[in-house]
């Protein structure tokens, strides 16, 4: 089959028979991942989210530049 194909692809590089060996029957247990002929939807149950404190991010003070700096860097946005 196609997934035994691309198993013995992926274990061909290993030189110890013995681990290559062993390799190959962890892999023979889950043939069914390495079958990429028909592609699989992914039933994804848990919801992704970062969850953070009840307090909103740390903020820190905007970096210090001159008035006349601040005006020039102005100046330019608005030429934008």
């Amino acid at each position: 089959s196609f997934a035994q194909k691309n198993i013995c692809n992926l274990i061909q590089p290993i030189t110890n028979s013995a681990q290559k060996d062993k390799v190959k029957r962890v892999l023979d247990k889950h043939v069914k991942l390495f079958d990429t002929t028909k592609p699989t939807i992914v039933i994804n149950v848990k919801p992704h989210a970062i969850k953070t404190l009840d307090y909103p991010p740390p903020s820190s003070k905007p970096y210090y530049s001159t008035p006349a700096k601040q005006d020039a860097m102005y100046k330019i946005t608005q030429e934008l």
